[in-house]
């Protein structure tokens, strides 16, 4: 006995709802966003470091440039 199409329809929109409803309670992708999150700001605290760091070694080394030359 063949399904008819109503009813194929019915089964395809339950599993479909099942399916979604799976992918909607999955939590494992927030962990890749919090850790993009946590490197995103990681990134711009080393980047603000280095800049610091750049301009003061600049200077000391003009200093010691100064000194000796």
């Amino acid at each position: 006995m063949r399904a008819t199409e109503n009813e194929q329809q019915e089964g395809f929109k339950a599993r479909l709802g099942t399916v979604l409803c799976a992918f909607a309670s999955d939590c494992s992708g927030a962990t890749i966003v919090e850790y993009a999150v946590l490197l995103a700001g990681l990134c711009a605290a080393v980047l603000a470091g280095v800049a610091a760091l750049g301009g003061g070694l600049e200077t000391a080394f003009g200093q010691i440039a100064g000194l000796l030359g």
